[in-house]
């Protein structure tokens, strides 16, 4: 009945408008209705007191302000539009306007991508935004070209830990045997596979109950992610590998971007610029706390498992990416490392 009220009420209201609008010179719209703003929706998989979320706010209080009200984001958080692949498809097909999802979680269709998730690619936080923020940044929006949506900047997710249920891990020969979840992409995959765990590709809002379940004995996510989703609950150990970067595109539907005129098109990516070091802060600003956060509700912590080792032994997931990708894709590894001693 609401569903039938409301349309009743909407189809009043537009025969209204028409109704008014044709009285006018050329039938056009009153002036007020021509400047009602353009809505578009964020959508993520976290909640509230996640970092996306927090950078989601920033987002839509720069893009309010930049465009004088014209432009507005509105937010929707746990998953109310999907997980990450919802969200992929929907900014392809153009019902989803803004997304972040993970460069792992978006293999499928952009593989190039996945340069950035190669295994102990990034040195530390200052490597990473050398890169996601200087000139090579141009040669990964290009790897995004008829996909159905590109990127406005790049979020923050952070190094990757392993924890587990099973024994603390301090080198790779420790994680053998052991059942992972992992992104569903092909490097993380071959990168665990190279160190004898069993990986399971398990989306993030059935991650706690396969864990508290036994489907999987362990997982990698960084110390904002094992707190927002009190996955300190259901795992004993933690191993400060920093093996991976996850990185989150803040991308636009393409669709959505066509329609923007070229004024709006500028606001909205000066709203991603200014809401990234925010969202960044909230990710990972604060890792020695986080940390500590862990280990005060539970964890046995291994601050120094031996890195050189995993790195070592997961380096030949770096084949599966030149494999596919030849000489381009190792021009962008060789970029990408060059911007280590900067």
């Amino acid at each position: 009945m609401l569903h039938r009220i409301t349309r009743r009420k909407f189809l009043g209201a537009a025969s209204t408008t028409a109704a008014a609008a044709a009285l006018l010179p050329g039938g056009s719209v009153p002036a007020a209705r021509a400047q009602q703003p353009v809505v578009l929706k964020y959508a993520t998989s976290l909640g509230e007191d996640s970092a996306y979320y927090k950078g989601a706010v920033a987002l839509a209080e720069a893009t309010d302000q930049l465009s004088g009200g014209q432009l507005k984001i509105q937010i929707f958080a746990n998953a109310q539009l999907g997980n990450d692949r919802d969200m992929i498809e929907g900014m392809q097909l153009g019902s989803i306007d803004l997304a972040s999802p993970s460069t792992g979680a978006m293999g499928a269709v952009v593989p190039a991508a996945t340069a950035l998730d190669l295994p102990y690619i990034f040195d530390d936080h200052a490597h990473v935004y050398r890169v996601l923020d200087g000139p090579v940044s141009e040669r990964i929006h290009k790897l995004f070209d008829g996909v159905g949506f590109h990127p406005l900047g790049y979020w923050e997710i952070g190094f990757r830990n392993l924890t587990n249920n099973v024994r603390p891990i301090r080198t790779p020969a420790d994680v053998k045997g052991l059942k992972l979840r992992t992104l569903p992409a092909a490097i993380h995959q071959r990168a665990w596979s190279l160190v004898g765990a069993q990986p399971v590709a398990i989306d993030f809002t059935e991650l706690y109950n396969a864990l508290n379940t036994g489907v999987v004995d362990g997982q990698e996510n960084p110390y904002n992610i094992i707190l927002l989703g009190k996955l300190y609950e259901v795992q004993k150990h933690l191993s400060v590998t920093r093996h991976i970067y996850g990185t989150a595109p803040t991308s636009v539907s393409d669709i959505t971007w066509k329609k923007l005129s070229p004024e709006l098109q500028k606001v909205l990516k000066e709203a991603v610029a200014r809401s990234t070091p925010v969202q960044r802060q909230a990710a990972g600003g604060n890792e020695g706390a986080q940390l500590e956060r862990l280990k005060s509700l539970g964890m046995n912590v291994v601050a120094d498992p031996d890195r050189s080792a995993f790195q070592k032994a997961m380096q030949p997931a770096w084949d599966v990416y030149t494999g596919r990708f030849g000489k381009p894709g190792q021009d962008l590894i060789d970029a990408i490392r060059k911007e280590a001693k900067s």
